[in-house]
């Protein structure tokens, strides 16, 4: 009699734990045709470094610095854009790093926004630039969900004033 009992509760924590893992799973539906998203998303360790500058090459500090990834649908579903959900200022230098783990991206645009307005030499308008993304995986990772690490080094950014 207990034997039974103990099989039906694994029947239903199994049941359980599979609904879980199901529900848990994530749909993107803009971009990827409705592929799921589920543990074990492919990653990639991003490094990105650059400087912004006004028109005279000083450096401007503290603008902000926004990263989107950028992938590209299927001919059914155009290109789409992923915020990295990171936002960084530059240094006093004008220097800006993302070291960051997300989902490999063929490009990334970074976004630089002026937020403080006059101060740190006057108004800027805003701007972007694309990078393309090429991952270098390590021979001795074999874990299939990663892609590998990308070091990137931004050209200066230059920003008009408004």
């Amino acid at each position: 009699m207990r034997s039974n009992r103990n099989k039906r509760n694994l029947g239903f924590f199994a049941m359980l734990l599979a609904l879980l893992g199901i529900s848990g799973c994530q749909s993107l539906d803009d971009g990827f045709d409705g592929m799921r998203l589920m543990y074990g998303t492919p990653t990639a360790h991003y490094t990105v470094k650059g400087k912004v500058t006004n028109d005279q090459g000083q450096p401007i500090p503290d603008i902000n610095v926004t990263f989107y990834g950028i992938y590209y649908g299927s001919p059914n579903t155009p290109a789409g854009v992923d915020p990295f959900g990171i936002n960084l200022k530059t240094d006093k230098n004008g220097n800006y790093l993302l070291d960051s783990q997300h989902m490999p991206y063929p490009q990334i645009r970074v976004q630089f926004d002026d937020t403080d307005g006059p101060a740190n030499g006057g108004e800027f308008e805003s701007g972007n630039t694309l990078v393309d993304i090429k991952f270098e995986k390590n021979k001795k990772d074999k874990n299939p969900w990663n892609s590998g690490e990308a070091k990137v080094n931004v050209a200066t950014f230059k920003m008009k004033k408004k």
